[in-house]
């Protein structure tokens, strides 16, 4: 009875493609952000999807913080280019307009999910957030520090996230 509830399981599942993952180091600046600033920019997450009406299913987030700072941020994910009306270290704010039609999902990253090696510190979100396909092959996402006493990377390329996923078909 297991083996065949297992079969069917396995035949009703959507196809997956070959686990993938793709790192991005956004730019940031140095020592700057308060609670609820944007980190960086809209990050464009170029060609992450290879079948551009096909969702994906995020499954882990790595992060490696050079700095070894541990402040924590979330991660905003966007099916499109949202209009952000706030800039780098500014209060995060996006439209309503971009809310409603774009958002995607939304990552969180504690401090406490940090752990320390000598030179820096890394965290790791297990994760199952589907993320829709889009009409092209990018995403997109935006960082906010959440951290009572800001996030403060000591240089622009001391945050790097790396998105584990699988492709639905």
């Amino acid at each position: 009875m297991r083996l065949v509830a297992l079969a069917l399981c396995l035949f009703a599942s959507p196809a997956l493609a070959a686990g993938r993952s793709f790192t991005v180091t956004p730019v940031i600046t140095a020592d700057a952000y308060a609670q609820a600033d944007q980190i960086g920019t809209l990050t464009k997450l170029e060609g992450i999807l290879e079948c551009s009406s096909c969702p994906i299913r995020l499954e882990t987030m790595l992060v490696l913080d050079k700095s070894k700072t541990k402040d924590a941020f979330d991660v905003y994910f966007f099916s499109r280019a949202a209009t952000l009306t706030s800039i780098d270290n500014g209060a995060f704010d996006v439209a309503d307009t971009g809310m409603a039609t774009s958002f995607a999902g939304k990552v969180s990253v504690a401090a406490a999910d940090f752990s320390d090696t000598n030179v820096n510190s890394t965290a790791t979100k297990a994760l199952a957030l589907m993320l829709p396909g889009t009409s092209g092959s990018d995403l997109w996402m935006a960082l906010v520090c959440t951290d009572a006493g800001g996030c403060d990377w000591g240089a622009i390329g001391d945050l790097t996230l790396r998105l584990v996923y699988d492709e639905l078909d």
